[in-house]
């Protein structure tokens, strides 16, 4: 008995939510917003219930993660090869109910476009928190240099990728900290690994500071296709083939 089997290149553009598909790695949560049903193109977002292996709470997302401003939008059509991706307007943060606690290190991947590049040390992309410190990623100019820094409890405990150009096209952004104090940042083809000690686990914040603020021009002007938080400590070559792998996903 035979079998044939015919594979294409590409991504459904419609998928069932909450459904596994070819790319999921085990992740504790996966916040794709092709499965987001239910909200009208340009409309605020009032929860997402994202997929993966952790707890409900740790995988919904319905309050703001600033006291000020408001809930990202979700744009049917904005998101590579014209599918759907929520928008962060520099006014726009949401966090999740609860945190997931890996020992052994963690991963944050996702499908981001930068909208600007701001001048602003406190911009922050994800806001892994624990009080007003802990764990962020910022994207931002540091003078007139483009980066991603990835900070510990204190913004002079950082690593730094620095950019050649301010992209702002559809890149993969994959981050992960281990179990031996160490951090790796990959983003599109930049890559930058150094030491930075572990935090602790926290809720994931999407597009305010660590302290919940988006005033003085601090919040992240961003469009999210998808986002991925994972356990295990990934080696440099890892989180640029896991980049590679997103890239594949969405054709880029």
């Amino acid at each position: 008995m035979t079998a044939t089997v015919i594979a294409s290149r590409g991504i459904i553009t419609n998928p069932t939510a909450l459904t596994p598909n070819i790319y999921d790695r085990g992740e504790a949560v996966i916040l794709d917003a092709a499965r987001i049903q239910d909200v009208a193109d340009g409309a605020r977002v009032p929860a997402v219930l994202a997929r993966g292996s952790g707890p409900v709470a740790a995988r919904t997302f319905d309050t703001r993660a600033a006291s000020n401003g408001n809930l990202p939008m979700l744009r049917r059509t904005g998101g590579p090869g014209g599918l759907p991706c929520l928008e962060l307007d520099g006014t726009a943060s949401i966090k999740n109910g609860a945190a997931v606690s890996f020992d052994g290190g963690f991963y944050i991947a996702a499908m981001i476009k930068m909208d600007e590049w701001a001048a602003q040390t406190v911009q922050r992309f994800i806001a892994r928190v624990d009080g007003s410190a802990g764990m962020s990623i910022a994207l931002s100019l540091i003078g007139s240099t483009p980066s991603v820094r990835i900070f510990g409890g204190t913004l002079s405990d950082n690593v730094t990728l620095s950019l050649a150009s301010p992209l702002t096209t559809w890149q993969p952004l994959i981050v992960s900290w281990g179990s031996d104090n160490r951090a790796r940042i990959v983003f599109g083809d930049a890559f930058v690994e150094g030491a930075l000690a572990r935090p602790v686990a926290s809720n994931l914040q999407i597009g305010s500071t660590p302290n919940g603020d988006l005033s003085g021009g601090a919040g992240l002007k961003a469009k999210i296709a998808e986002l991925r938080h994972g356990a295990g400590s990934l080696t440099l070559a890892q989180a640029r083939a896991l980049a590679a792998l997103l890239a594949e996903k969405y054709n880029l």
